[in-house]
């Protein structure tokens, strides 16, 4: 069995490779014999996962996109004059116009991940990414594997993606089309569902489906080793970023003295470069704070798992946290009704913690209280997540179990 997986991944966020990580593992449980092709943005990004029975391959997005992605999710070991940002631009100008952002061209640009899928027996749209008019030409390139696979007679499913609000009446047609012929659909947030409601496409909800790798964190001895606070940081909100700051050091004051560890939880330029001036912030507040640029998910999770308590704004900050246990403060300073904002609601409702947000008006005074307040509650957290993960990993394999009846009937 030939099974094709595509998704949000190989544009450097380690939190999709968790995503594509927890993907494979589910269906290799489900398929044990089957083929897993995966189709991804940048194969050396993503080239970890090629492992026995799973072959990365360019998706269609990394074809027809043209490279215009680089402008927003530039990496550590290229440059950027002006002449290079000036092209990007010209780029991402062109690959979301009309002229050329449409799934029959992107089709005909991505052919080789386009023949991949025709010879696919399952096609598998997984998370890691969103459906949004903010960067149409990714929806666009979903949406050509989508019609690919359903012209090619192809079986196909939508597992876990986020989905915006689109006020273009052709795009919202389309998708309501394609996900109406897919052989199952679920969402990981309740905004997504109404969204899918609204197009008439009857849908499941289930978490993000990283929460299925539950791991058992190892214990520690913060008493001989010092309580350690992980943050995955990069508003750029000064307010906002000395309020974190100087709440981190009042928390600290308050109890086991505190190391601090600045993650990167996508592996941009510009990340890198905001999360070294926070921690110069925390500098001038006594805290001194490492700063952590993982080599892959898996290192990122390490050390988000040996932390006591997390603060994140990036969702996977926060789910990579959860999934061993460790109590999480939420940052969550999106404009409402951004998809940012949208998903985080959703999860930090899904793990009982909705009263641990920072949302970007609060004091020092009140960030020192929310951390207070996630550490002295880590028991209760730690049961929560494990429940919680226990019910995702139980509810995505019914999932793909059901696919999987599917093909041996048909």
């Amino acid at each position: 069995m030939r099974i094709v997986l595509s998704g949000g991944w190989g544009y450097g966020n380690l939190g999709d490779d968790a995503i594509l990580d927890a993907s494979i593992g589910l269906l290799r449980d489900v398929f044990p014999a089957a083929e897993i092709f995966v189709a991804t943005y940048d194969v050396d990004d993503s080239y970890s996962h090629e492992t026995s029975g799973v072959t990365l391959h360019r998706s269609i997005h990394s074809y027809a996109e043209l490279g215009a992605a680089e402008l927003s999710y530039k990496k550590l070991d290229k440059s950027y004059p002006l002449t290079r940002k000036a092209l990007l631009w010209v780029k991402k100008l062109f690959v979301e116009s009309p002229l050329w952002c449409s799934t029959r061209n992107y089709a005909k640009v991505g052919a080789p991940a386009a023949d991949m899928i025709k010879r696919a027996d399952l096609f598998v749209l997984a998370g890691g990414g969103y459906f949004n008019e903010n960067w149409k030409s990714s929806v666009i390139a979903h949406a050509a594997e989508l019609e690919v696979a359903a012209r090619a007679g192809v079986p196909y499913c939508i597992a876990g993606p986020t989905i915006g609000h689109f006020a273009d009446r052709s795009i919202r047609a389309q998708l309501a089309k394609l996900f109406d012929a897919a052989t199952g659909v679920y969402v990981r947030d309740t905004f997504s569902l109404a969204e899918l409601k609204r197009l008439g496409v009857s849908a499941a909800l289930i978490p993000d489906i990283a929460l299925t790798r539950w791991k058992a964190r190892a214990k520690r001895d913060p008493v001989a080793e010092g309580a350690s606070i992980g943050v995955v940081v990069t508003n750029q909100d000064p307010r906002l970023t000395e309020a974190i700051a100087s709440g981190i050091a009042a928390h600290a004051r308050g109890g086991l003295p505190k190391r601090v560890k600045l993650f990167l939880s996508r592996v941009w330029l510009q990340d890198l470069q905001v999360t070294a001036r926070l921690q110069g912030i925390f500098s001038a507040h006594g805290l001194i704070a490492d700063l952590v640029v993982p080599g892959g998910f898996v290192s990122l999770e390490a050390g988000l798992a040996e932390c006591d308590l997390v603060i994140s704004e990036n969702l996977h900050g926060m789910i990579l946290a959860a999934r061993n246990g460790v109590p999480i403060v939420a940052v969550n300073a999106y404009k409402e009704g951004s998809p940012n904002h949208k998903k985080i609601v959703s999860f930090v409702d899904q793990i009982g913690s909705s009263e641990l947000v920072v949302q970007g008006q609060e004091t020092s005074v009140e960030v020192a209280r929310l951390l207070n307040t996630a550490a002295g509650e880590a028991d209760a957290f730690a049961m929560r997540a494990e429940a919680l993960c226990r019910e995702v990993s139980s509810q995505t394999s019914a999932f793909f179990a059901a696919l999987n009846k599917d093909s041996t009937a048909a």
